[in-house]
């Protein structure tokens, strides 16, 4: 299913049908195949651009995933064998109050 942007309304998208009809044998796909060969191709282009984009993402989550954790590591460590104030345990405001 395709869907085509309403211009009057920004945002709004409805699906776009459509149908081949003919008997066997009269060249339905090829037909097709050929019309919607630029889509195909720009399809191919942008999933090319996510996946490289995705790659990206994927090492920028890595590395904030290892600074959190080093941070979480440093407050551990600045807080070993500390009492902390209030039922909670460890809130921002127990933290403030050390």
């Amino acid at each position: 299913m395709e869907f085509i942007q309403n211009n009057s309304t920004v945002g709004s998208w409805y699906p776009l049908w459509g149908a081949v009809i003919a008997p066997p044998g009269f060249l339905k796909s090829p037909a097709l195949k050929e019309a919607l060969a630029p889509i195909q191709r720009l399809e191919n282009l942008l999933g090319k651009s996510f996946d490289e984009a995705e790659k990206g993402r994927s090492v920028e989550t890595l590395t904030l995933q290892s600074h959190i954790k080093g941070i979480e590591s440093q407050i551990a460590d600045r807080f070993k064998g500390k009492k902390i104030k209030g039922k909670g345990g460890l809130t921002i405001e127990s933290l403030k109050s050390q």
